[in-house]
């Protein structure tokens, strides 16, 4: 048998702390739920979570993962073709809705014989 040293991490950060924070993550970016509405279901649930508490560990998490943001960045902004979109998505502004924007760049060299992966930001 043989044993493997483990590599380096990506991202250095404390296991238990990401496990609680990783819900309101995924809630926040995958769900597009706002931090005051996940700490009302907290708080129907029994668990007192403020919204500068949550708000907190997603700045945290938000600064751990910089490093690999940047490196993203990178090698999508390096790319000889970079196609961009604009989508735009109602957001819930105090009494009505105003327009927000997601600007998004992608990477993708594969169909010109490109070797490189291809990537968004």
């Amino acid at each position: 048998m043989r044993e493997y040293s483990a590599a380096a991490r990506a991202v250095s950060c404390d296991a238990a702390r990401l496990c609680r924070t990783e819900p309101s993550l995924f809630e926040k970016f995958g769900q597009h739920q706002p931090l005051n509405r996940q700490s009302e279901r907290y708080a129907r649930e029994g668990v007192e979570l403020s919204v500068s508490t949550l708000a907190d560990q997603v700045g945290s998490c938000m600064a751990a993962l910089q490093p690999l943001q940047s490196l993203i960045e990178a090698h999508v902004l390096s790319a000889e073709r970079l196609f961009g979109d604009d989508t735009t998505v109602p957001i819930l502004a105090k009494g009505k809705t105003v327009t927000g924007r997601i600007w998004t760049y992608v990477r993708d060299d594969r169909p010109f014989g490109g070797t490189a992966p291809p990537a968004a930001l």
